[in-house]
Parts: structure tokens; sequence; C-alpha cells
């Protein structure tokens, strides 16, 4: 995942970050993988008390990460480069990921180390999903395939205005081989009117006088199957696991505002366990449970490892709730150190009848 020095890849076509965040945002994988191979090549490239820029950053081809030459500005208030990374980072994000956005929040005030590897390994371990081999390499490949489109002849031409829109707009008489083209449609129109009337052909219903059967002479009369119509009960809310258990002394999930179906739910999840002479990995789910049917599906995922001698936790749990599901309950079901739940909140939403 290291970049490459731009000198030996010169045959490589590349694109800036800067040209890259200017067309579009990128997704979280692709936040994940650009800081990770930034945070990897800075040993090399970068001292203490620089500043990074988008336009220092060049993506190539093939995915990969260069850095120039010309980040030699001193930062206004001496961030190292470690912080700079998060620092331009923190907004290039497509969408909203609360666990992404504090992860480079932390980075960028050096919270997670500030040295490049420290910084590297306390991220990957922060976000294991966004930083698996995986998703990393199809970030790297879809970064690639995006500086190949930028560099691809036809790039562009969708955004740009038609040339009959234009014409009209200026006043001037549009293109010939449009003119040609109505034309041709003008008598396409006029053989259509010809077959379905104006021209004196014959209707299909015209040229036969014997009347056709009706269905219910030929074919025997079908009754309609009424289908079984879902339960209007509502399934009794089963919790998933204990309110608190060994060094988890409990886990609560509070609500922004009225959680409903087909819409966000801004909440908070508030962790408090017993504090240790050692770090404390904390990881949790936010589940949804189905009013009518029982079913779970879960809606987000968290994880923080605590300092040693923390006791309390909170972390954004906000999730989208679809808009195919029924009314139920949101519940945040911890995986680590235990297993506890917490108090459900209610979702409104379509009934089960």
């Amino acid at each position: 995942m290291a970049g490459q020095s731009l000198g030996s890849q010169r045959t490589l076509r590349s694109v800036s970050l800067q040209r890259v965040l200017e067309l579009t945002p990128l997704s979280p994988a692709e936040v994940v993988y650009v800081t990770l191979s930034l945070l990897e090549e800075l040993p090399s490239n970068h001292g203490d008390g620089r500043r990074l820029t988008p336009g220092d950053v060049r993506i190539t081809d093939e995915g990969a990460l260069l850095l120039t030459d010309r980040s030699t500005a001193p930062t206004a208030d001496g961030a190292d480069a470690v912080s700079a990374v998060g620092q331009m980072l923190v907004s290039a994000l497509a969408a909203q990921d609360p666990l992404l956005e504090v992860a480079l929040n932390s980075l960028s005030i050096g919270a997670l180390g500030r040295t490049p590897a420290t910084a590297a390994a306390a991220l990957s371990h922060q976000l294991p999903a966004l930083a698996s081999p995986d998703v990393l390499a199809q970030a790297r490949a879809d970064l690639g395939a995006f500086v190949r489109r930028l560099h691809s002849p036809d790039f562009g031409t969708p955004l740009r205005q038609p040339p009959v829109a234009e014409a009209i707009e200026g006043g001037s008489q549009p293109p010939m081989a449009i003119v040609g083209v109505g034309v041709v449609v003008l008598v396409i129109l006029a053989v259509i009117l010809t077959l379905t009337g104006a021209g004196g052909l014959p209707s299909p219903k015209a040229a036969s006088s014997r009347a056709l059967p009706t269905p219910s002479s030929v074919e025997p009369t079908i009754q309609p199957t009424t289908l079984p119509t879902p339960s209007p009960t509502p399934v009794a809310y089963v919790p998933p696991g204990p309110p608190a258990s060994g060094t988890l002394r409990g886990v609560a999930l509070t609500p922004g505002g009225t959680c409903q179906v087909g819409g966000r739910c801004a909440a908070s999840v508030e962790l408090r366990f017993a504090g240790a002479g050692a770090p404390t990995a904390l990881a949790w789910q936010v589940r949804f449970y189905d009013g009518c049917d029982g079913t779970s599906k879960t809606l987000g995922t968290g994880s923080f490892t605590a300092p040693a001698g923390w006791n309390h936790v909170i972390s954004d749990a906000s999730v989208a709730v679809p808009a195919n599901l029924h009314s139920g309950r949101l519940v945040v079901v911890t995986s680590s150190p235990v297993t506890v739940a917490s108090d459900p909140v209610d979702v409104a939403g379509p009934g089960c009848a």
C-alpha cells in the first residue's frame, strides 16, 4: 500500500488529490486508504512542522499515492505532518461516518500517536472493517479507475451543455444534421398515421364480421385465492443480553429525538465499565428488532479501545433505519469485553396488519 517516489513512476498518469476532491468526495474506505498510504510515506518525505495539502498528493491510474516535494511551508499552528494528514482528510468524506470522523479528528490532534507508524496502527485498530486488506485493495482499485476515467478522451462530455441547447439559447439555426433527423421523424409519423386510419387501410376489427368468443366461452372461470395476511399481534421483545455483566457495568442508548422507520435516528451510546491497569477493548452493535416478526437487523457497529484507567466512554450511535421495516426497537448489544444489552428505544413505523 506504500506510495512511490514521483521520479520512479513518470510513465504513469496521475491526478492530484485536490482535483479528485473537486470532482467527487471520497468514500470512507477511500479516505482510510489514502490516510494509511500517506502515513506510510511520511517518514521519507516529510518532517515535522510542514504543511500537507491535497495539491501535494497525487493518485496514479493504478491507485498508488505519490507525494511531491512542494509541501515545505511551515504550518500556522506548528502541527506535525501526522496531524496534518488528519486535518486534510477530515472533510473529504462523501457521507457522514461518525466513527471515521472521530478517528480522523483524533489523528489531527495527535491522539492516535505522534509518529506515522504508531498513528497508522492505532487508526487500523479503531477501524478494523475499513482497514481490512480486501477493503483497502478495492478502494485503491476504485481510485485508479477514477483516474483512468479522468484521462479518457470522452471524460466530461456529459457535464457540458448539448450542442442543440447551445444553438437554441444563442438564437442561431440548429445544425443541418438535426434538421435531417426531424424530417425523418416527420416522415415516420406520417406513415404511422396512414397505417392507423388516415390512409384508409382497414383495421383488423373492420375486416372481420365474425364476433370473437368471450373469455368465459373458451376458458373456465378461475376464482382468486386469498393470501393469508400477517398476524396483527406484535411479537414480545426479548432482551438479547443482560443489562450488566463482568467488567461491563452498563450500556445506555440515548436518542436525540424521535426515531422512525425510513429516517435517520440520531443517538449516542454510553458504556460504563470497571477501569483496569490495561486498555479495555470495547465493541458494540446497534440492532433493530422488528416488532411484528421478531427478526433483528444490525444497522451500525462501533469499537473503541479505552486507555488504562478509563471507566466511561460515550460515542455516536446514529443509524439510518430502512423504510421496509415495521415499527420496532433499537438496542445496543456489546460483543467485547462481554455481552450486555441496553434498554430498547422505540422506533415508530407501520403496524403489523
